[in-house]
């Protein structure tokens, strides 16, 4: 595919980390975008934010496990559109722990939109594509899988993962050599990703209710969640870029894309230890720090130091929510709920551990941190990010209602005592504020 000035990208996943890194760059190169995703929120920010830098887009929610959707995206683009030229089977979420513990949820939801979204893409926008070059000879097209290296190596910890993107590697693999074998003018290609910082480690949070976990998370599945946000959050190659050498990648007709070469010497050493019919090897070969990472863990499991394991993935993500419908369900609102500021900050599950607000005349209070991770800077994740929306909406200072034994966090954080000592519900508090 040579050209995309205005041609047609459809692209699932598209509402943020590497799908709206590929539609921003469409949009660059002059084409016209329709972006899905399941998560309404994000998905009109991002069409919003496409559509103000001038890019013909449109949005559709779309649950890529259901065939039935993927078609009606694929007549949606058609209808809007007329024709597609590029599809990006995009679409990820993740699940790690010990193969053994995950549940047929797990494997559901992951194999669902990790396998069967790109299942039903591959079957129905192929054909849509090859109907459309039987009407025009001049037609080009690409389709675009989104696998990872774990479509390539077997890292522990991460099975569901891992079988759903060699299951992609091999489906998209099949799909280049029948589109060779027809003489078809569609390209297509596999992308092939490592940690690179997109919101696939809170895939979670989006978990759909026929699927969601009926249990708690076992050991092994916080330690993969921890591990999992730490080098994704870590990564230097950023969604970004991916996007860059994607888009060069098409132009140019090449099948496998790769966002970390380097790591490509652990796939050279796992295919010759196939060849060898030698063991498996490490995994961890070219990122050593990954795989001591995950061991420590491990070992902290066996004897049992668990506390501290769920300590330590604390101040993992900290969100400030503007509009009462944003608000978390499982934060219990009250009337004056609805007139504030929300900050919340989850650990490596999305469960919520500390929770503050801010109301209209500049107050914060519900200030809470799960005991578990107290200590940990998670406390003052959510008290900055609540000072950073009054300062952003013009408030001039923000007070606040502190327990007298708490007063030494605010006073560290900038606060003053303006008031007075008083009781309240029998126990002592000071009035503190700080300006902005």
């Amino acid at each position: 595919m040579k050209s995309f000035d205005g041609k047609v990208a459809v692209i699932t996943g598209g509402a943020s980390g590497l799908g709206k890194e590929f539609a921003i760059k469409a949009g660059k190169l002059g084409m016209r975008v329709l972006i899905a995703d399941v998560q309404d929120d994000a998905l009109e920010a991002t069409r919003a934010e496409l559509a103000g830098a001038g890019v013909d887009v449109r949005a559709f929610k779309c649950d890529v496990r259901k065939s039935e959707q993927v078609q009606a995206l694929a007549d949606l683009a058609m209808r809007e559109f007329g024709a597609v030229h590029l599809m990006f089977n995009n679409a990820g979420v993740g699940s790690g722990g010990l193969i053994w513990e995950n549940s047929d949820a797990d494997w559901e939801w992951v194999l669902g939109v990790n396998l069967w979204g790109v299942i039903h893409g591959v079957r129905i926008f192929t054909r849509l594509m090859l109907e459309q070059a039987r009407k025009d000879a001049a037609f080009e097209g690409h389709i675009v899988n989104t696998a990872s290296m774990a479509g390539l190596l077997n890292a522990p910890a991460m099975g569901v993962y891992n079988v759903s993107k060699h299951a992609v590697v091999s489906l998209s693999e099949t799909l280049y050599q029948d589109l060779k074998l027809v003489g078809a003018p569609i390209g297509a290609s596999v992308l092939c990703p490592y940690f690179v910082p997109t919101g696939i480690s809170q895939s979670h949070r989006n978990r759909p209710e026929d699927v969601k976990m009926t249990g708690a998370a076992t050991p092994s599945q916080v330690a993969a969640q921890m591990l999992t946000v730490k080098a994704v959050e870590s990564g230097k190659v950023t969604a970004h870029d991916v996007a860059d050498i994607t888009f060069d990648a098409i132009a140019k007709g090449q099948f496998y894309i790769y966002s970390h070469p380097a790591a490509l010497g652990n796939v050279a050493e796992r295919m010759q230890e196939i060849v060898n019919a030698a063991n498996p090897g490490d995994p961890y070969r070219s990122t050593p720090h990954v795989g001591a990472a995950l061991r420590s863990m491990m070992v902290s499991l066996r004897f049992g130091d668990w506390e501290k394991m769920r300590a330590d993935a604390a101040p993992i993500r900290t969100e400030v929510f503007v509009e009462e419908q944003q608000v978390p369900a499982e934060l219990e609102m009250d009337a004056m709920d609805a007139q504030c500021l929300h900050a919340v900050a989850y650990d490596a599950l999305g469960n919520p551990i500390a929770t503050g607000r801010l109301l209209p005349d500049g107050h914060i209070g519900r200030m809470a941190v799960r005991k578990r991770v107290r200590g940990t800077g998670v406390g003052a994740k959510v008290l900055n990010g609540l000072m950073q929306q009054a300062k952003k909406r013009g408030d001039q200072r923000v007070v606040l209602s502190s327990q007298t034994h708490a007063k030494d966090f605010y006073l560290k954080h900038g606060f003053t005592v303006v008031g007075a000592e008083f009781m309240e519900a029998g126990i002592p508090h000071v009035e503190m504020e700080r300006l902005l």
